[in-house]
């Protein structure tokens, strides 16, 4: 629900570091604890119109998170986040509520998101298993349940190449879902990451505040990192289709009767693949350099086929070879 890959913006924030919890009177530890609070103003990318009245919007979010003391190595967490338009009174949307959770005023609208986090670590195997799913506005448990569901599950394995030298290796395997449910064929096309009472949708300055892949696809992510305490390299796969719900959307009130939308659309996913190898190395305490080749190929970067095109299929699509080279010495 949230990250680093837009700018920040500036925001009051509160939270509770890692703390152990202990019952009263009893002074049994059950565990720890960790919670934030923090309201934001976000702001517009310069490019999405000239209305200087709705350049900024008001996020709130809260994060909690708890590992209990009698299952080792498990944590488990929920989330939740929500945007509304500029004004101090929607201070009043900083707490959960269904107040104008849907609204009839596009002006006045929020639009919450929650998430519900789990992590189990066993070390002494040194295994990883983690999931996240998230919601969008209201639960629908009683009609659809897995109405505006999204998700990620991954793991993580580690093995010992050369224990002699200390070089140790780590299996990492994630898989993400952030497409609309198939009941919105029913309804009107949509997306996990915008809503229509907050037109600038779930962003600043431009950029997705949460997933950097953005929202409405899927992605798998395969990896191997090999390292030791000076070095790393990571030889990985890399494969996401950034808005899927763009081709479901097509669907949305119409008929594949005549099979137009079969001709026009079977073939139209776009699609990125990454492999390649990155790797880095401190040289010296300061001196850092990290290296990397990849190869990046694009299916169908406008969504777009061409039907009598037997050579390639109908389906457009781009290669190149990225490589890297970063040097960072620290003063």
């Amino acid at each position: 629900l949230h990250s680093n890959n837009a700018p920040t913006y500036p925001k009051f924030d509160i939270g509770l570091r890692r703390t152990k919890v202990h019952l009263p009177y009893l002074g049994w530890y059950i565990g720890d604890i960790e919670a934030r609070l923090w309201i934001g103003r976000t702001t517009e990318s310069d490019y999405f119109d000239d209305d200087s009245s709705n350049d900024h919007n008001m996020i709130h979010g809260q994060s909690i998170a708890y590992k209990p003391s009698f299952i080792p190595g498990f944590t488990i967490g929920a989330n939740r986040i929500c945007v509304v338009k500029w004004k101090w009174k929607n201070l009043r949307h900083i707490f959960p509520s269904t107040e104008n959770y849907i609204g009839s005023d596009a002006t006045e609208g929020e639009d919450q998101k929650a998430s519900i986090t789990a992590d189990w670590l066993f070390p002494t195997i040194g295994f990883e298993v983690y999931g996240e799913l998230g919601f969008d506005d209201g639960l629908h448990i009683d009609s659809t349940p897995g109405h505006t569901r999204v998700y990620t599950v991954g793991l993580k394995k580690t093995l010992p190449v050369i224990k002699k030298l200390n070089i140790h290796s780590e299996i990492i395997f994630e898989w993400n879902c952030t497409e609309m449910s198939q009941d919105f064929q029913l309804q009107w096309p949509y997306n996990f990451g915008f809503h229509h009472h907050v037109t600038q949708g779930y962003t600043n300055n431009g950029q997705w505040i949460g997933a950097g892949s953005g929202y409405g696809g899927r992605g798998l992510f395969l990896g191997l990192q090999v390292f030791h305490k000076r070095c790393s390299v990571l030889a990985f796969y890399h494969k996401w289709q950034p808005d899927n719900n763009f081709i479901y959307s097509k669907a949305v009130n119409a008929s594949a009767a005549d099979g137009e939308l079969n001709r026009k659309w079977e073939l139209a996913w776009k699609t990125f693949t990454v492999y390649g190898i990155r790797g880095n190395c401190f040289f010296t305490q300061n001196l850092l350099v990290e290296l990397g080749i990849l190869n990046v190929s694009t299916t169908n970067p406008l969504y777009r086929t061409d039907d009598n095109d037997d050579e390639t299929g109908g389906i457009h699509w781009t290669r190149n070879i990225h490589i890297e080279c970063r040097i960072k010495y620290k003063l």
